[in-house]
C-alpha cells in the first residue's frame, strides 16, 4: 500500500478509505460500508450510507448503494 495525489489516481485503482478521509475519486465499493457526507452533491442534509454487500437497483448512480463519489 502506498499513498498518492488524487490527480495520479486512474480507472482501476484501489482506494483505502478511512473515518474522516474525503473519497479522491468516484468509486464503487469493493468490501464493507462506510456514511458519505453527500450533502453537496445531493443537498441532503444527513450522512448517506453505502455499503458494498447491497444490491445496486438504483434509478440513478447518485442513489447506488454502492457508489462514492469525489469529494464526498
Amino acid at each position: 500500500m502506498r499513498s498518492v495525489p488524487a490527480a495520479e489516481l486512474v480507472p482501476g485503482d484501489v482506494l483505502l478509505l478511512a473515518e474522516g478521509d474525503r473519497v479522491p475519486a468516484d468509486a464503487r465499493l469493493l468490501s464493507g460500508g462506510l456514511q458519505v457526507d453527500a450533502s453537496a452533491l445531493t443537498g441532503e442534509s444527513v450522512p448517506v450510507v453505502r455499503d458494498a454487500s447491497a444490491p445496486d437497483t438504483a434509478a440513478s448512480a447518485l442513489d447506488s448503494p454502492v457508489l462514492v463519489f469525489s469529494g464526498t
